[in-house]
This record gives C-alpha cells, sequence and structure tokens, in this order.
C-alpha cells in the first residue's frame, strides 16, 4: 500500500472525561488529526480551518443534532452520541446524511467497535476514491496522447502504430514521458493553425 492513510476528525463535546476516552481510542487507530471543539457552533469555523473525515458529536439536545444535517457534505461520516430517544423517521432522515446515532449510556466496548468500523471504512473510502483520481488523471492523459496520435496520422499521414511508436521514440530520446511529447504535438499543430 506505500504510506499508511490517515483521517482527520473533529471531536464536538464539553465533557472533558469523554473526549480523552474517544482520543485513546482514535490514537490506536489512523488518525492524525484530532480536534476538539465544546460546541455545535463552532463546527463551522473549524472546518474554515482543515478538512476532516469524521465528526463525533457528543450532544444532549436532539434540536440541536438537526443542525448537524447541513454538514453532511463536509464530513463522509458523523457519529452522534444522544441521550433522548429518537423518532424513526428521524433515524431515516440521519442515515440519508451519513449520520450514525448513539443512545446513550454506550458501553466502552461497543463504542470503541463502532468507531473502529467507522473508521476502517472512512479509510477504504478515502483509498478508493485515491485511486479514483489516479485513474481518471491517466485517462485524462491518455485522451491527450490519443488526440496527438490522431493529429499525426491526420496531418503526417502515418498509420496509428506509426504515430504511436513517433510519440514513444520521441519520449525515449527526450528522456521524458510520452504526454509531454503528444501535448508538444497538439501545441504544434494548434499554433500551425491546422
Amino acid at each position: 500500500r506505500g504510506e499508511q492513510m490517515k483521517l482527520n476528525v473533529l471531536i464536538v463535546s464539553s465533557q472533558r472525561s469523554l473526549n480523552q476516552r474517544i482520543k485513546e481510542i482514535l490514537l490506536k487507530e489512523s488518525v492524525s488529526i484530532i480536534t476538539f471543539c465544546d460546541r455545535l457552533d463552532q463546527i463551522e469555523e473549524e472546518c474554515k480551518q482543515m478538512t476532516y473525515d469524521m465528526m463525533i458529536v457528543n450532544e444532549d439536545s436532539i434540536h440541536d443534532i438537526h443542525n448537524l444535517m447541513i454538514y453532511h457534505k463536509k464530513f463522509s461520516c458523523i457519529i452522534v452520541c444522544l441521550k433522548h430517544q429518537v423518532k424513526e423517521s428521524y433515524l431515516h432522515q440521519c442515515k440519508a446524511h451519513h449520520m450514525v446515532i448513539l443512545m446513550k449510556p454506550i458501553k466502552k466496548h461497543v463504542f470503541t467497535q463502532i468507531l473502529q468500523v467507522c473508521i476502517q471504512s472512512q479509510l477504504q473510502m478515502k483509498e478508493n476514491n485515491q485511486k479514483l483520481q489516479a485513474l481518471n488523471q491517466r485517462y485524462q492523459e491518455l485522451k491527450i496522447i490519443h488526440h496527438a496520435k490522431y493529429l499525426l496520422m491526420e496531418k503526417e499521414h502515418l498509420n496509428e502504430s506509426q504515430a504511436h511508436r513517433m510519440i514513444e521514440k520521441q519520449a525515449m530520446d527526450k528522456r521524458c514521458s510520452k504526454l509531454v511529447i503528444a501535448q508538444r504535438y497538439i501545441k504544434k499543430y494548434e499554433e500551425k493553425g491546422e
């Protein structure tokens, strides 16, 4: 895998003892940055300073939790620890907004397991997103190379394998990537206005 992937986690809780327990669990996992804030109204400011993968919220008021739904696009996972029972319809809304609702009191081993599962799924999602970005970048490069081959075929009257060999040979001769050579050909034909 190479470099180990890490997550950034925001914890919203004013209970220092709970914060310490969560921090201990997170430090054993693949978490690089743990940020604490006391109140829900501090989330917006924290999100301006850093990008977070996960948010853990310890809150007693269901009404305040309603405000969390606006953050579902900034966090791929939100874990909410609540004292009050929640209506079934509200739970469906939370699920649609990537929120996991846990009712207090929560046993430490249960909370730890839930946190570990959430962390692992976030790491997997982050890894998949990186792979997808790399594939997309490679696809864009191939489109440019194919466009250059097409221009060589059209302007220099080469067949596809000759155009491919021409780009490949120049890349080896000039010790640069095929993409760089392809971009040069595209620029050359664009400047000529052909």
